[in-house]
């Protein structure tokens, strides 16, 4: 206790030391034009911190029980149906901060598994770090829970109560187990077949545009530090938009 009474003590010495050299540094100090200090730093100061280096967009994310609203939209659109493979209550509406093709940041939305729905705001928070760029993320209900009319539009969505395309078997989707980015950028390749339609120009995987994934890249990383796998390194046809908790 004698130490800790000693030290602040001093502490508040010294700090009544610094406010009177303070005070008397600036009572010698010429005065200065009305604005000077306002023009100085403007024109870059030693020291001075640029107005963008302070107020640098910072990520932000969410993570909501599906309310009665949200519920009511889903069973609407048909997203979710009495007969799905998960409740209501297995699933959570997440909100994350994302970098948008106009440079500036939006927030969106998508619905996933309880389970990994922290998880994942972790991996958009990876890549909002990494200025990965993401045309849209709204829910899929928007769109009618009609997938073909999502991708079309580049949207980045999750769950969808749905089969995967031309089966009888469940998507991992309808699990809020799969994630889908930048559907026009990374389309679903198989020889000459591209879906979506608009998303062809990016088949030749060579191009280096914005929105695109690539093998290794910050969106294959940021999925990958949680175990998830990329539909872009399936053997025949590519996925190239899709991430899943089991690779499928």
């Amino acid at each position: 206790m004698r130490t800790a009474r000693n030290a602040s003590v001093t502490a508040a010495a010294l700090t009544a030391a610094l406010l009177v050299g303070a005070a008397l540094f600036w009572a010698a100090a010429p005065a200065q034009p009305a604005g000077a200090a306002a023009s100085a730093h403007a024109a870059g100061a030693p020291g001075a911190k640029p107005a963008a280096a302070r107020s640098a967009p910072q990520f932000t994310s969410s993570v909501h029980a599906i309310d009665a609203a949200l519920a009511a939209k889903m069973r609407q659109s048909g997203s979710w149906k009495p007969g799905d493979p998960v409740s209501l209550s297995q699933l959570r509406l997440i909100k994350v901060s994302y970098w948008g093709f106009d440079q500036k940041v939006h927030s969106g939305d998508l619905v996933v598994s309880s389970i990994w729905a922290k998880r994942l705001t972790g991996v958009f928070h990876k890549l909002f770090d990494a200025h990965f760029h993401i045309r849209s993320m709204r829910l899929i209900d928007d769109f009618g829970a009609n997938d073909h009319r999502s991708m079309k539009a580049d949207n980045t969505s999750a769950y969808n109560g749905r089969f995967v395309n031309g089966t009888t078997h469940w998507s991992m989707h309808a699990y809020g187990l799969a994630v889908d980015i930048n559907t026009v950028e990374n389309p679903w390749v198989d020889g000459t077949d591209v879906s979506p339609p608009n998303g062809r120009p990016y088949a030749d995987r060579s191009r280096k545009a914005t929105g695109m994934i690539h093998a290794d890249d910050a969106v294959v990383r940021a999925f990958a530090s949680i175990g998830w796998k990329w539909g872009g390194s399936w053997s025949g046809g590519k996925d190239y938009q899709h991430f899943s908790s089991t690779g499928t």
